[in-house]
């Protein structure tokens, strides 16, 4: 697994559990499968798919809880887990919302398909990001 296959300026992460981020690279490898991103009913800037330029391999820990969840609920805190996404490739695309805060707007319960976005998926285990390209 090579520690960084994207350019940094194009990319964002999202960051989740490791289960969710297995479970949507597993769909992306299917031949006709669709990683499917089901918008949560919560929304701090507005509905939609929250990602970060905040790079797991550069980041503090501390800092990516922050930046991510400091307005989340304690279960919604998973951070074994990311997303490795494409910023530009949608029609909608991505709105910068705060400095590190990046969101693309979606409806509440709405499945975005991030067969276009997806480029890589991982996991943090002991203190070490291992993030595949997809």
């Amino acid at each position: 697994m090579a520690d960084r296959f994207w350019l940094p300026t194009h990319v964002l992460f999202h960051y989740t559990s490791a289960s969710f981020a297995a479970e949507l690279a597993d769909a992306a490898a299917e031949p006709y499968g669709a990683p499917l991103f089901v918008v949560g009913e919560g929304a701090q800037y507005g509905y939609g798919l929250y990602a970060t330029d905040l790079d797991p391999f550069t980041t503090p820990r501390e800092e990516l809880v922050e930046a991510c969840f400091a307005h989340a609920p304690p279960d919604h805190r998973a951070l074994d887990g990311v997303l490795v996404l494409e910023r530009d490739v949608t029609e909608r695309g991505f709105a910068q919302m705060t400095e590190h805060i990046w969101l693309l707007p979606a409806s509440p319960l709405e499945p975005v398909d991030l067969s276009r976005l997806l480029l890589g998926a991982g996991a943090c285990a002991d203190g070490q990001w291992k993030v595949r390209e997809l």
